[in-house]
């Protein structure tokens, strides 16, 4: 017996309800952790000496750049001049090794850095996949890891390494182009200085400011580019084949891509929250730590990357870029005020609102609209995905009633 019109009809939105929480639930891929349903066909034996030969790698890579630290202080010994010293592998194309070196220069010279403190920036080639006879950490000839020494005393260097894991002469010429250009991009040049451009123009910081900045891994201050305001934050443009999918599934609105990369308490800071500005500017501390040692004395950050500048790995309390929360600081609250604050032995919060006359909840919770725009609160459909859902849903009756008029039973 043929099925009445609204039978198929109610099959029909049945099957488009079912096809549209697929597409949205199905995004997303789920992490691959130890708690993950992924590795539940992993014995916990093998599991865990995954674990272990991680952190194996890790150590390992650490080893391997405190030797590059020790062959550049070595090298320089105590007579490394004040200011600023730039060593480049003469691995790296001529052209590069001169634009790098020029750029470094200028804006070490725009951001006003006149110190007697040593600073030695130093972008080598280490291309070792082992080291003492255990693998190190993998890296992509795509990322520019930077790791910054911070000066153990007054007179000491601080050293800023970025580390090429393959020679240009080795590299794809397609793959060759695309890391030159990273090597040159105003993101990693700002990086480069970071940590080391602060100490040198502002000194150390106090006891709590230190602590605020190492709980967080200098994720706050990896950026040093107060000569001018820090660019708003632009979502990505979504140009593959799967466009009607994430327009379908509103992944592709800019608010779900801003909300990808910012965590609860940054979204609640943006949308007006009281608090949680400065909760968000204060919740980036790994207070478990597994190493002190390595995370109170080396910066690890990273230098211009698609992957990393366009694509967060997980969410962070305040978004892709929190980099330039300290450098914005510098600018806006003027030399003197930041000083005030920088060298400060106050809590982060009394010392930000005595140097600046605002609390830092307030000048977080501005900073963050301005870099990220406003966020709209509650339920909302975007149009362009209540559009391709109705088209969708327009294509699937018509489909239905196709069917319909066709159907013949004998």
């Amino acid at each position: 017996m043929a099925l009445k019109l609204w039978r198929w009809l109610g099959m029909t939105v049945f099957a488009c309800a079912i096809v549209w929480v697929g597409i949205v639930r199905g995004h997303a891929m789920p992490s691959v952790t130890a708690s993950s349903p992924l590795d539940l066909h992993i014995p916990p034996a093998r599991r865990h000496l995954n674990e272990v030969a991680g952190r194996m790698s890790r150590t390992n890579d650490q080893v391997r750049q405190l030797e590059i630290r020790d062959s550049l202080i070595a090298r320089y010994g105590a007579h490394a001049p004040p200011g600023l010293t730039i060593e480049i592998d003469s691995s790296v194309p001529p052209g590069v090794t001169t634009a790098m070196a020029r750029l470094a220069r200028g804006k070490w010279s725009r951001l006003g850095v006149h110190s007697s403190i040593p600073v030695i920036v130093a972008i080598v080639l280490d291309s070792a996949t082992t080291a003492h006879g255990y693998p190190r950490r993998y890296a992509s000839p795509f990322l520019n890891p930077i790791s910054v020494f911070l000066p153990r005393a007054a007179d000491s260097p601080c050293l800023s390494i970025l580390r090429i894991n393959e020679s240009f002469s080795k590299m794809p010429v397609q793959v060759r182009g695309t890391v030159a250009q990273n090597l040159k991009a105003p993101e990693t040049i700002d990086a480069v200085l970071g940590a080391c451009a602060y100490i040198a123009r502002f000194g150390p910081p106090g006891e709590h400011i230190k602590e605020w900045l190492q709980g967080g891994g200098w994720s706050f201050a990896h950026i040093a580019g107060w000569d001018s305001p820090s660019p708003a934050w632009t979502p990505r443009a979504d140009a593959r084949a799967y466009w009607f999918r994430d327009q379908l599934a509103t992944i592709g609105d800019p608010n779900w891509q801003t909300r990808a990369l910012i965590a609860l308490s940054g979204l609640a800071c943006i949308a007006g929250e009281r608090g949680r500005c400065a909760e968000a500017a204060g919740t980036h501390i790994h207070s478990a730590r597994a190493d002190t040692a390595w995370a109170n004395n080396v910066v690890s950050t990273q230098g211009a990357s698609a992957y990393f500048l366009l694509f967060a790995t997980k969410p962070s309390p305040l978004g892709a870029d929190e980099g330039w929360l300290v450098s914005d600081m510098v600018r806006t609250l003027g030399d003197s005020a930041f000083r005030r604050f920088w060298s400060s032995d106050k809590p982060v919060a009394q010392a930000f609102s005595e140097a600046s006359g605002r609390t830092l909840d307030d000048w977080v919770r501005d900073w963050a609209r301005r870099t990220y725009g406003r966020i709209p609160t509650g339920p909302s459909l975007p149009a362009t995905a209540l559009a391709a859902g109705t088209a969708a849903l327009l294509a699937g009756l018509g489909l239905a009633v196709l069917l319909e008029r066709r159907r013949r039973v004998a």
